[in-house]
């Protein structure tokens, strides 16, 4: 296969773009709520466990930065999609370079009149399968109180909060 083939099939890999087994993203048939309809939304389903055909993952992750997984319409049993990417997409954070998983948090100036300052901080345990700011701002970084004019960016599954300075 070609090298253009390869990224494409990456990018398709990585794109974020999920479709429960047995559906095809596009087959006009099929009704766009049909897989929620047969089964609906799991929240953190185990690999082995059973599934009912139909039932997709409520995880909200980068599947190139950690393993999601599908209902096997075969088995009946959760199992790990078995995308595999060949790069965790990273997010720039002022000079800094945050890896998947991680937030980026940027504090505006504080009092001493500073500029702002980036840092990569771990997602926290709480939203381990749930990159969105809806979680994340609910379970904010240690002295992290969220900026009125931005607040949270989660493009991607990539999260960036911008807090307050001190």
């Amino acid at each position: 296969m070609a090298r253009s083939g390869i990224w494409a099939l990456v990018l398709v890999a990585c794109g974020g773009v999920s479709t429960p087994v047995g559906v095809d993203a596009g087959d006009a048939s099929v009704p766009p709520d049909a897989a929620g309809d047969a089964g609906g939304c799991v929240t953190s389903p185990n690999v082995g466990d059973a599934c009912t055909s139909g039932q997709t993952s409520c995880d909200s992750v980068d599947p190139c930065c950690a393993q999601t997984v599908v209902c096997d319409g075969a088995t009946h049993t959760w199992k790990v999609s078995g995308i595999a990417c060949l790069l965790c997409s990273t997010i720039p954070c002022g000079a800094q370079t945050c890896t998947g998983g991680s937030v980026c948090v940027a504090r505006g100036p504080g009092m001493d009149g500073g500029g702002t300052s980036h840092e990569c901080v771990p997602m926290p345990s709480a939203c381990s399968r749930n990159w969105t700011c809806g979680c994340v701002t609910k379970n904010l970084p240690a002295s992290c109180t969220l900026s009125p004019t931005g607040g949270c960016d989660d493009q991607a599954h990539h999260v960036t909060l911008t807090c307050m300075g001190m």
